[in-house]
């Protein structure tokens, strides 16, 4: 099946379409955090546009991206400096085991196979990181 979201056009919206909420999402979770900030490493699942891993970039030092669309690959690079973007999918993280301090997923995890994807969290995370995952909507 066709990616839907695998064409610039479509990406380019994304990143205008979004809701600016990932900010605030970062405030929030500072404070359950069980860990030092900024941490070293932290990667966002699924990161569209970049958006989130913006956000990150308050709270880690290095910001990784991935995501099953090249063109929303391209555009979170243009999009977010300094950060780096890969394609990848949640079930199985390009990162090597215990590299991430925290690994994020902003409303992506609808698309992918829950079990898989928290073993795979498990595996790239550090003893002692973080998992943080969160989803929403727009009002009506």
């Amino acid at each position: 099946m066709a990616n839907v979201f695998d064409m610039p056009g479509m990406a380019a919206g994304y990143a205008k379409s979004r809701p600016e909420v990932h900010p605030h999402i970062i405030e929030r979770a500072r404070k359950y955090l069980p860990m030092p900030l900024p941490v070293a490493h932290a990667l966002d699942v699924g990161c569209g546009a970049g958006l989130f891993t913006r956000a990150l970039q308050s709270i880690a030092r290095h910001a990784f991206g991935i995501d099953p669309s090249l063109a929303l690959v391209k555009c979170a690079s243009a999009l977010v400096p300094g950060a780096d973007f890969r394609m990848g999918i949640a079930e199985s993280l390009p990162v090597p085991p215990r590299s991430m301090d925290l690994v994020a997923a902003a409303g992506s995890l609808n698309y992918a196979d829950l079990n898989r994807f928290f073993a795979e969290a498990v595996r790239a995370l550090r003893v002692g990181g973080a998992l943080l995952v969160y989803d929403f909507k727009t009002a009506p």
